[in-house]
């Protein structure tokens, strides 16, 4: 695992990843560590919010599908109603799109309270 990013490298999540995918026993056991923490993460917000679907998000989406059985699995010992796990199809694209949809929203509400400037 130590040699996936290449000697003086910074080891990232897509190392860990691809080495897990190789079979690499250390990589495979700081995924498992990671579905349990997910796991018990998304059971205490179930707890709290009670939600039909918890979608994961953002830069890990991409790599989130190899997470999302070992974390359903893990769910069901820290809550009795998990809610389904799903992984963006966006990706890291998320955070511009839902930039422009507020943005949007800001405009649809206030369409009428706009003035317009002229140059």
């Amino acid at each position: 695992m130590r040699t996936a990013a290449g000697r003086g490298h910074e080891v990232t999540a897509q190392h860990v990843f691809a080495a897990a995918s190789r079979g690499d026993k250390v990589a495979l056991g700081i995924l498992d560590r990671l579905s349990d923490r997910l796991a018990r993460v998304v059971s205490t917000m179930a707890i709290m919010l009670n939600p039909a679907l918890v979608v994961i998000g953002g830069a890990v989406a991409d790599s989130a599908s190899v997470l999302l059985e070992p974390t359903v699995r893990k769910m069901a010992k820290y809550t009795a109603t998990p809610p389904r796990l799903a992984a963006s199809p966006l990706g890291d694209a998320i955070v511009s799109i839902g930039a422009v949809r507020h943005a949007l929203d800001h405009v649809e509400k206030n369409s009428l309270d706009l003035q317009l400037r002229r140059a």
